[in-house]
């Protein structure tokens, strides 16, 4: 809230969004476009589904992050406790609150997705390497960890979507 670049960049991002949704609607208005997949296939990751999935699994990876270094910026303590936790509410709360915005009538994150599970295993991973590595950490080696801690988180959630893996924690969805 200091400054306004982070605001920008969001809008910014939204604003590239609306431009490739027009421009996609615009192609298949000329049968340009592949057409989207049946429900009963795999997903087909060059489908606007499969744009939404990955822009999705950025966003988790993204919040599990911010999660963290929230719990971090308050000093909550144990950060072994509190980073796992401000990583789920950030990302699978963001998640949620997706869902809901796009008034979607089954929330994939409350019918069985591995979700929260994905931000809470590498929130962990980010909260422990950084308590025992602690003063030690130099900045190359926090953005390394950053990077290596959000591609692991990405690549988990691509895989559970291509897999179509279930949470055993919230059930099977119908």
């Amino acid at each position: 809230m200091q400054t306004p670049s982070l605001l920008l960049i969001v809008l910014g991002t939204v604003i590239v969004g609306f431009v490739f949704f027009i421009i996609r609607d615009l192609v298949s208005a000329h049968g340009k476009c592949r057409p989207e997949a049946s429900p009963d296939q795999r997903l087909r990751w060059a489908s606007t589904r499969g744009g939404l999935e990955i822009s999705d699994a950025i966003g988790l990876a993204t919040f599990t992050i911010i999660g963290v270094t929230v719990a971090l910026e308050q000093r909550c303590e144990p950060l072994w406790l509190w980073g796992p936790i401000m990583a789920v509410l950030t990302a699978a709360g963001g998640g949620v609150l997706r869902d809901v915005l796009r008034s979607q009538s089954d929330i994939p994150t409350l019918k069985g997705s591995i979700y929260p599970e994905i931000a809470l295993v590498w929130g962990l991973v980010y909260s422990l390497v950084i308590l025992f590595k602690g003063p030690e950490l130099h900045v190359r080696e926090v953005v390394l960890l950053t990077i290596t801690v959000m591609l692991a988180a990405f690549v988990s959630r691509i895989l559970v979507v291509q897999f179509r893996l279930r949470s055993v924690f919230l059930g099977r969805s119908p």
